[in-house]
């Protein structure tokens, strides 16, 4: 049994982006049919056009399903890592990390173009991930870096 998901466009019109096979570890495996659907955000909504949802509503889900694919993958043919890999636990490091993030809504981009901006963890910076119709791009500067930028922009409009 299979499963095509797709988005569906302003036009109206059904744009396939997965597909689920009854195949891999967990006895099914989907994979993304189209490389712009993997630029998407995660609440992009998805519907089934051959078979039920199965629990894959969204863009965020088919990157979950995938993820745990591919961790089932690794589990089945990896054996478990041992202590050794890691010499000294106590330097693991878990933190959370302050982000935003707005779609661009203007006549100069796409319906599902969007702006990230994740604050570093150490307050210094910001990691910028800008997605539009013409790809993916990272931006990653420091605070210092960020007002140099500032004050050449307002140079530029001075003049």
């Amino acid at each position: 049994m299979s499963t095509t998901f797709a988005v569906i466009l302003k036009s109206g019109e059904e744009h396939e982006v997965a597909r689920r096979v009854g195949r891999g570890v967990l006895g099914c495996e989907l994979r993304f049919t189209n490389e712009m659907a993997e630029l998407m955000p995660d609440f992009t909504p998805v519907i089934p056009t051959d078979n039920t949802a199965q629990g894959i509503y969204t863009i965020g889900d088919i990157r979950d399903c995938i993820r745990k694919q591919e961790q089932a993958e690794r589990e089945a043919s990896d054996p478990p890592l041992s202590d050794s890999c890691i010499e000294d636990k106590s330097k693991i490091e878990q933190y959370e990390r302050k982000s935003a993030f707005v779609p661009l809504a203007d006549s100069w981009h796409k319906e599902n173009d969007f702006i990230e901006v994740t604050e570093w963890k150490n307050g210094e910076g910001w990691d910028i991930e800008i997605y539009t119709d013409t790809g993916a791009r990272h931006l990653s500067l420091h605070f210092t870096e960020f007002e140099v930028i500032k004050e050449l922009i307002e140079l530029l409009e001075g003049s």
